[in-house]
């Protein structure tokens, strides 16, 4: 009995929940350390004189995430806080899945929502439109008003009607309240102008590129969309690691950060994060 009792409280010990984006899932500490340890070794072990190396060796970790998988060339700008990934006529066609209402690419990358950038569709992309649709995928943007390579306009237009008489299908709105709908919060929110993110993910942390352009020194409040893991600031330049204070809150990790022109910061989520600093609400 003592050492079922044991064994259950190990299992406890090494899982806790941990927020990626909006799905909950839980931390695995030791496999956390491990990656931890991993990603150190290789940024610590790259030359003092080779920023590029440690710059390219951190983005190079896992898949870059983006809420907004683009087809065409939408009218309207990507929402502050968001990336957007293209969305070729071939991957369009043969390489996009959809499961518990997410667009999957065959290399593992996944999407919260389609944003159509073309009003002239042939029937073969309509019809893959309406089966991405009829799975659950949240789509928006220019509705099609021509055909392109058909013949049957009548058939074409009911398909559009039906296509669009679906719930997570919405044309005439912002893509921010098509994300709004499909309950994505902000990858990153700040509100200072002159920033850049690239954010890479892997099953074990949250990796985010940071690029100051402005003219002038800031104090900077950055709110990531993660909880559940503790950041560090990771210099390319001098190889440094440092801690950084932060508070998690309301699914996502607050950070602030002096900000000078021209930094090029990385903020690492991977271990498990002081449950002191957690304060959900």
């Amino acid at each position: 009995m003592k050492r079922v009792l044991t064994g259950i409280l190990t299992g406890l010990l090494m899982l806790t929940g941990c927020q990626h984006g909006n799905r909950y899932a839980f931390v695995d500490i030791a496999s956390s350390e491990k990656t931890l340890s991993r990603l150190t070794e290789g940024f610590c072990s790259i030359p003092d004189s080779s920023k590029q190396e440690r710059w390219n060796f951190l983005l190079g970790q896992g898949h870059q995430v983006a809420d907004i998988l683009l087809y065409g060339d939408p009218d309207q700008a990507i929402p502050t806080g968001y990336a957007a990934d293209t969305l070729s006529f071939e991957d369009f066609m043969d390489h996009l899945h959809v499961r518990h209402n997410r667009l999957y690419t065959d290399d593992g990358a996944n999407y919260r929502i389609l944003l159509l950038g073309k009003d002239t569709l042939s029937t073969q992309e309509l019809l893959r439109l309406s089966h991405l649709s009829s799975e659950g995928a949240f789509i928006g943007g220019k509705r099609p008003v021509a055909m392109r390579n058909a013949t049957d306009s009548v058939s074409f237009s009911r398909t559009v009607d039906r296509v669009w008489m679906n719930g997570n299908v919405m044309s005439g709105r912002t893509p921010r309240s098509i994300l709004k709908a499909a309950d994505v919060l902000q990858d990153l929110k700040t509100r200072v102008d002159s920033v850049e993110y690239v954010h890479r993910h892997l099953p074990d942390a949250e990796i985010y590129h940071i690029h100051y352009y402005g003219s002038s020194p800031v104090r900077a409040k950055l709110k990531f969309r993660v909880s559940g893991r503790r950041p560090t600031v990771w210099n390319p330049d001098t190889g440094k690691i440092s801690d950084v204070t932060y508070k998690i809150r309301k699914k996502k990790t607050k950070v602030v950060l002096r900000l000078v022109p021209g930094d090029d910061l990385f903020i690492v989520f991977c271990p498990y994060a002081d449950h002191h600093k957690m304060r959900f609400k």
